[in-house]
């Protein structure tokens, strides 16, 4: 053994002598970025014994290149190297293997998970791609590095990646962003479908790392497009139709094992691999099987010889979204609970209970599985999974007790901890040592995933309150210095002494808080604030807003207006009595992020009423009670009562407030010859917000079709002589989204392009139009109060990005036009006719609207002071 140790060292030895031989002009480095054919001309005459694949823009560490070459040498087996890869921002990329090891080696023939996709970085034998004849596909746009990447593992699957040898890509790795140029593209999608299939088939079949590569580029593709995600690249719903079918036809050709292995590469939660397999034969529900033992309930494909389980126990947590103590209808205090389980497994298949133990013993509380919508994954705008959302009553004694949960498959029970997500709703936080609650007189915590309570004077209180306190100071130095993470903590961290150390000065004030967008008011919230403002009842209402025109104008006129992420803003937000929500989450208006908020969730207890800024005419988990646990919402129209009631959205009739939108109360007609056109958004036309909370310029717009349809009627010359033969002008009115867009459409005589940002609002604006023209947007609302037309222009071309409640054919305001063409011929005789309201139409629009006295805020100021006097 002492001998087989020394011939081994000595052949590193020997190994290391004949690295240290070589220099970087044994490697000839290849700029990835070039065409095809010209890589392949390269590789072809080259005469070096390694390659090197490089991209001028990328970032590479000294020697990058040469490190990577002799330990190449060194390891004798290995036929490729790679380095440690960074993404553009320089964060590290999750990689398969032991990171914390200085090497490591990988074969992706004894497991596919290994094999590398990204071929920038890496040093490859010449030898290998000379053997094999492998070449650059010249027909392919995208994915032709990912087929190299494979046809060279699979000719040669041994690699090695040195984890302290680093790169920076240059590429925007993370799909689902709306900066990513690949995404854009049609090629990018079909490219590596079913033409990719069958270029990496070898006899008909393909190998694992052949399926395990397709896997990843479908699920980069639908991680690209999921939510509000979608990129809108197809040009007609049948061509997304086409895609979607060869996607099914790469899932058929893609074993179980490959789908249902573990790996971190995918990034890729377990119930939407059940909808990839869902893919393969979209008219036959998938079938599935349960394996179970006393350790785990393992969740397969039903007849797959899968190894690997779609899911195990430890995949599902119970995850409480809402947590309050108060009574039932009996009048037993409690916990009220409401949960999501992230999980696979059919509905049916098993039973939630909650387990409250005392001096007593044990009782089992069955949790009821809800209709209300917890959450609704969607891909290309179709719905493909959702979470579900369960209820749980547990009544609390008054000693000490704890709270455990289970779940039972057939005769199997299984605990499960119990984790806590960070919305402001549920008061405690999960993996946050010495967080706590403080009710009823009752300190309640969450450790170890059990929920222990139990009875506590102010003075225990304060005890705990210490220790948290000094819990998050010992966080807090432990955190990198500049870091985001730590300037949250370090803010929240200052705001819970002040709440503590003001108490006295603020518990017995009503405060209720507006806000509208960041930098602009002149919506509901604005509205709402002039009427209660004048109200003498002691209450104080502010006005949350950045330092803006608009906060100026406000103060000036007389109003409290507070900046968000101020100390005096963060202190009235924690003893808010009344949050008036208009967009979600609620808090991150007034100046406390997310990532604050678990710091600070405990001492919040506010009541939430919804006040949107338009109808809700898309299908959102945001709008479910349960989303904000929202104390009421306040609506203008039946449609709304209906949405909000239905078993998705699971609000009471109680809860509900006819108001109507405080804004309409300003809306009298002033309408002075001017069609106005207001399309919605579109995500990836957005390029973010600056650091002055303005919207950047995205300079592809341009080459944009929603440009290119827009620009095709607005400069449309019948239209155009047709306004002026009438005496209209044209005033085209993007979002506050694109309005840095604006200067794009360029404004003559007869058309002018607004910012809603800079030239003028809203309300103003719809005011003085005669006529509207939009496609989605919520505007539609406002302006069919006024009595005036509304045409919407719904091009093919053109789809959008959400999925729809609104049932514009059944009860929408105006005409519907597929093509700029009969946009033109609609408006031209809109103008002729002097832009009359249609009367099948105004009937349409008195049958939607509960109200037209323009008392909308008096009658929201009255209904919250029945809901808070109370």
């Amino acid at each position: 053994m002492r001998l087989r140790g020394i011939r081994r060292r000595v052949k590193k030895i020997c190994r290391s002598v004949r690295a240290a031989r070589y220099s970087e002009k044994d490697i000839r480095l290849i700029d990835i970025t070039q065409k095809a054919a010209e890589i392949n001309k390269i590789l072809a005459e080259t005469e070096t014994p390694f390659v090197g694949f490089t991209d001028p823009q990328a970032g590479f560490g000294e020697d990058y290149f040469l490190k990577l070459l002799r330990e190449l040498v060194m390891d004798g087996e290995a036929d490729s190297a790679i380095g440690s890869l960074c993404d553009h921002k320089g964060n590290p990329v999750p990689c398969s293997g032991d990171p914390k090891k200085e090497c490591v080696r990988l074969d992706a023939e004894t497991r596919f998970t290994f094999v590398n996709l990204h071929l920038c970085g890496v040093v490859c034998r010449t030898e290998v791609i000379r053997k094999a004849g492998l070449r650059f596909d010249e027909e392919l746009n995208y994915c032709r590095d990912e087929l190299f990447a494979v046809q060279f593992a699979e000719q040669a699957p041994v690699s090695v990646r040195l984890n302290h040898c680093t790169y920076k890509t240059s590429l925007i790795l993370d799909e689902s962003s709306d900066m990513t140029p690949q995404s854009q593209n049609i090629d990018w999608y079909f490219d590596s479908a079913v033409k990719l299939m069958d270029r990496m088939k070898r006899d008909g079949k393909l190998s694992e790392i052949a399926q395990f590569a397709l896997l990843f580029l479908l699920i980069q593709r639908f991680r690209s497009n999921q939510g509000q995600k979608i990129k809108m690249v197809f040009d007609t719903p049948e061509r997304c139709v086409e895609y979607l079918e060869q996607a099914g036809a790469v899932m058929r050709n893609i074993s179980d094992e490959v789908l249902c292995i573990r790996t971190r590469a995918t990034k890729w939660e377990r119930y939407k691999k059940i909808y990839l397999a869902q893919l393969r034969n979209p008219h036959e529900p998938l079938r599935f099987d349960i394996r179970k033992d006393r350790e785990d309930a393992r969740l397969y494909l039903r007849g797959s010889d899968a190894k690997s389980a779609l899911c195990g126990l430890s995949d599902i947590r119970l995850s409480v979204v809402i947590f309050h103590y108060e009574a039932d209808s009996a009048g037993r205090p409690g916990l009220d609970i409401i949960f999501q389980v992230m999980h696979c497994y059919p509905s049916d298949s098993f039973e939630v209970y909650f387990v409250r133990e005392d001096d007593e013993g044990e009782e089992k509380y069955k949790a009821k599985l809800l209709t209300e919508l917890a959450g609704t994954v969607t891909f290309f705008d179709r719905d493909a999974a959702r979470r579900d959302a369960y209820h749980v009553f547990v009544p609390v004694t008054g000693g000490r007790l704890s709270v455990r949960g289970e779940m039972q498959f057939g005769e199997y029970i299984y605990p499960k901890r119990i984790s806590f997500s960070d919305v402001w709703q549920n008061k405690l936080s999960s993996n946050l040592e010495g967080s706590y609650w403080y009710t009823d007189s009752m300190l309640i915590d969450c450790t170890d995933g059990i929920i222990r309570i139990r009875p506590a004077s102010e003075e225990a209180r304060q005890t705990a309150e210490k220790k948290y306190l000094e819990t998050l100071e010992k966080r807090l130095d432990s955190m990198k210095e500049g870091t985001r993470e730590r300037k949250q903590l370090q803010k929240a961290l200052r705001w819970r002494k002040l709440y503590w150390e003001t108490f006295e000065k603020y518990k017995d004030r009503r405060i209720w808080t507006y806000n509208d967008k960041a930098f602009k008011a002149g919506d509901n919230a604005e509205y709402a604030l002039r009427y209660a403002a004048g109200q003498s009842d002691g209450i104080e209402k502010l006005f949350y807003i950045e330092k803006s025109v608009d906060g100026e104008r406000l103060r000036k006129q007389g109003y409290t207006v507070m900046r968000p992420g101020t100390d005096e803003a963060a202190l009235a937000a924690l003893h808010a009595e009344v949050i008036y929500m208009t967009h979600v989450p609620p808090y991150r208006k007034l100046g406390i992020a997310d990532g604050m908020l678990r710091y600070l969730k405990d001492l919040m207890n506010p009541k939430i009423i919804r006040l949107y800024h338009g109808f809700p005419i898309t299908r959102s988990a945001s709008y479910a009670q349960m989303a904000n646990d929202a104390a009421a919402v306040a609506v203008g129209s039946a449609y709304e009562k209906i949405l909000y009631t239905n078993e998705e959205n699971c609000f009471l009739p109680e809860q509900i407030i006819e108001s109507g939108m405080p804004r309409y109360d300003d809306l009298i007609d002033d309408r002075r010859k001017q069609i106005l056109f207001a399309p919605t958004w579109r995500p990836s036309l957005c390029s973010g917000i600056g650091k002055d909370g303005k919207p950047r310029y995205n300079s592809d717009y341009r080459s944009s079709a929603y440009f290119r349809l827009y620009e095709q009627v607005l400069r449309d010359e019948r239209l155009l002589d047709t306004a002026k033969k009438n005496g209209y002008k044209i005033k085209f009115f993007l979002h506050p989204k694109m309005s840095a867009q604006a200067g794009d459409h360029e404004s003559d005589e007869t058309v002018q392009s607004l910012s809603c940002t800079v030239d003028i609002d809203y309300v103003t604006i719809m005011r003085q139009s005669d006529l509207m023209v939009t496609d989605y947007s919520s505007v539609q609302y406002d302006f069919a109060y006024m009595r005036k037309p509304v045409v919407y222009y719904h091009d093919p071309a053109l789809p959008y990005w959400r999925i729809t409640n609104f049932d514009y054919e059944g009860i929408g305001f105006g005409e519907i036009c597929r093509s700029a063409e009969q946009l033109v011929a609609v408006l031209c005789d809109y103008m002729e006719h002097g832009c009359v309201l249609k009367p099948a139409y105004e009937k349409r629009i008195e049958d939607f609207f509960l109200h037209d006295d323009h008392q909308a805020a008096k009658r929201l100021y009255e209904a919250t002071r029945a809901l808070t006097d109370n």
